[in-house]
């Protein structure tokens, strides 16, 4: 298994959603769950992360109106459920939209869609 792949399991695990953003490796996670070493793990592993990244490379923006009933089918598991504890921890719609660089109108439709 590549570091990145580990990497990525391990993110996953813990509701971290990572991303490439050009050069950059943007992420999402719960309160507390990124920890020192593994941002160091992922600093130390930059360029094979951007590389995988950008192969895994699923939109998360879609078409959805906040009155819209329509799933964001595009949206991943790992980023609902992350969304989903964020709303749990009592951040507001915004806010999440914010950090992990979505819509408010996706938060909405996640949030609606999973009952919160």
């Amino acid at each position: 298994m590549s570091a990145a792949t580990r990497i990525l399991a391990r993110a996953r695990s813990v509701g971290i959603v990572l991303e490439a953003r050009g050069d950059r490796i943007a992420y999402g996670a719960p309160a507390g769950a990124m920890a020192p070493d593994f941002r160091d793990e992922i600093r130390l592993h930059k360029a094979e992360l951007l590389e995988e990244l950008s192969a895994r490379a699923e939109p998360l923006k879609t078409e959805v109106t906040p009155q819209s009933d329509v799933w964001p089918c595009t949206a991943r598991p790992d980023v609902v459920a992350v969304v989903e504890d964020l709303a749990d921890g009592h951040m507001r719609p915004r806010a999440i939209a914010s950090k992990l660089g979505l819509t408010i109108a996706e938060v909405l439709a996640i949030l609606r869609r999973t009952g919160r």
